[in-house]
């Protein structure tokens, strides 16, 4: 038995430096104890971003080291959820045409989906009483529209007599026609395009009967409405503007020239309800006569604005009557003159528009401003 251990004994003695070469073995401690433990491998890291196991500790320092766990995306909804979205811009979600959708989380609950359903601000078109920017009346360089019922640019032509009626650009138009005579032609004045008349109380229409129209069937009963004009005149003596009228039942909402630092509105019927100033002879002017009968008082039912300011009468008004309503289903709208006799006005006018609705100071501002630029689109 002493002459194996020692043959074993020599044997290892003579062995050892090969293990040192091959496996990188320094030396053979025969009388500690092996401390190889087993090859474990690490347990893996839950699915979503467990921690990798650690590696198992190696067999006479051989052992293999565990694998690390998969990281996968955090949950952030639950499978199937919906909510409501919008990727607009702040202050555009319900303005105009925009309005929110609604996102579906996938199935893995680690992202939603796009936004179905929404609808987002787009570039505005003018005068189609649509807010497509969703920015509010006015936005996107447009004149306001609220209660739209007819625009007239009156650019048809820079001179002459070629057109045979006014374009009107709002919602399904209502041409106007233009009866010419020798004292009414297409001009050019300081750049803007218009209609004019050579003397004050000549002949020469422009007008559209409101029955079976748009026109009556926004206005009547209504207890609001506005007219704008844009005018540069150089005489007149109680012609209008523009008129909502009949010959003999008079005028149911119209504003007059009567001198050329004033105007007049007429109102249900031919009642003189007031005058304002308005100085002519500064040039063009931007003009609205806003009405609405269901004002407290009679000064706040009937208001005039000269570009875009409101301005006092110059006496106290007299009408409308409280919550009193239009009734244009006999009238003629008309610019300019009257349809029933010679009594046009002596100048231009560049622009003409219609609404069911009473214009805020703020949307009267915007229009005069835009106008005063430009009045021809």
């Amino acid at each position: 038995m002493q002459l194996r251990r020692h043959v074993l004994a020599v044997f290892l003695v003579s062995v050892a430096p090969a293990c040192n070469d091959l496996w990188g073995i320094d030396s053979l401690d025969f009388d500690a104890p092996a401390a190889g433990g087993s090859n474990a491998t690490g347990t893996a890291g839950a699915p979503q971003g467990g921690s990798g196991g650690a590696g198992g500790t190696g067999g006479s320092g051989l052992g293999v080291g565990g694998g690390g766990g998969d990281a996968g995306a955090p949950i952030v909804c639950q499978a199937g959820q919906s909510e409501p979205c919008y990727d607009g811009a702040a202050g555009t979600e319900g303005v105009g045409l925009c309005h929110g959708g609604t996102r579906v989380c996938n199935p893995a609950g680690t992202a939603f989906g796009p936004c179905d359903g929404q609808v987002l601000p787009a570039t505005e078109i003018c005068n189609n009483v649509i807010d497509e920017a969703c920015d509010g009346p006015g936005g996107g360089g447009c004149l306001v529209d609220t209660g739209l019922i007819v625009r007239y640019f009156i650019a048809e032509a820079s001179s002459g007599q070629a057109p045979t009626a006014l374009v009107d650009v709002a919602p399904s138009p209502l041409p106007m026609p233009i009866s010419y005579t020798n004292n009414l032609d297409y001009a050019q004045v300081g750049g803007h395009l218009g209609l004019s008349w050579l003397a004050a109380g000549s002949s020469g229409t422009v007008a559209v009967a409101a029955a079976g129209t748009k026109i009556a069937q926004a206005l009547t009963a209504s207890k609001t409405a506005t007219i704008e004009v844009v005018a540069q005149i150089a005489a007149a003596t109680g012609n209008p503007l523009a008129r909502l009228g009949h010959p003999t039942l008079g005028s149911q909402f119209s504003v007059l020239v009567t001198t050329m630092t004033g105007v007049e509105v007429l109102f249900g019927g031919g009642q003189n309800c007031g005058s304002w100033p308005v100085n002519f002879s500064a040039g063009r002017q931007v003009l609205h006569a806003v009405l609405d009968t269901s004002q407290p008082t009679v000064a706040t039912r009937l208001q005039v604005y000269v570009n875009g300011t409101l301005v006092a009468p110059s006496a106290s008004t007299t009408c409308p009557a409280a919550d009193q309503g239009l009734d244009p289903s006999q009238s003629t709208y008309s610019i300019g003159s009257r349809t029933d006799s010679a009594a046009s006005i002596q100048g231009t006018i560049f622009y003409a528009a219609l609404y069911s609705a009473a214009l805020t100071p703020a949307e009267v501002a915007t229009n005069a401003t835009l106008l005063l630029v430009n009045d021809d689109h």
